[in-house]
């Protein structure tokens, strides 16, 4: 469809249908989803200030809860614990740049937990045969764990495998 056949009524249906789509792969943060409806409303009606389209889009959505920042934040930890764990400072630094709001990442590490010292052996364990103590206390640091954190889990680690044999 082209630019000059679309009327906003007609935008707005097909923004909310693009929202229903973009949302049904994976959950989303309302941040994603307004950068996603504003480059294709834009992309559609490029001479016409959008946001308030997008707004009302956005305010649709979160009224029938297809977005919800506290269900995209459990999602998102869950998956990123289970898959490739990290520290809860990557985790905030991630969910940061996907737009979720500091006070709400907070509230939500307060009320669950995250065992940094428990994901570092998970890493460790897996990186420490092929890199090293050294290199693997540096890979952990990149992962977000501080040094301190780091260097008990690798000398854990190894005292541990020492001891088996």
């Amino acid at each position: 469809m082209k630019s000059h056949d679309l009327t906003p009524s007609k935008l707005r249906e097909r923004l909310y249908w693009w929202a229903q789509r973009y949302l049904s792969f994976r959950l989303r943060s309302q941040k994603e989803v307004v950068d996603y409806l504003t480059q294709k409303a834009n992309k559609y009606l490029p001479d016409r200030d959008n946001q308030e389209l997008v707004g009302d889009i956005i305010h649709q959505l979160v009224d029938e809860t297809a977005i919800d920042d506290w269900k995209f934040v459990d999602w998102w930890v869950g998956e990123r614990m289970y898959f490739k764990p990290r520290s809860k400072k990557l985790l905030t630094i991630e969910l940061l740049q996907k737009g979720v709001k500091r006070d709400l990442i907070d509230q939500y590490f307060n009320e669950n937990t995250i065992d940094d010292v428990a994901s570092a052996k998970i890493i460790a364990r897996k990186k420490l045969s092929k890199l090293g103590p050294k290199k693997t206390i540096e890979f952990l640091q990149r992962k977000g764990f501080g040094f301190h954190i780091s260097k008990e889990v690798v000398e854990e680690i190894e005292k541990n495998d020492y001891n088996t044999f």
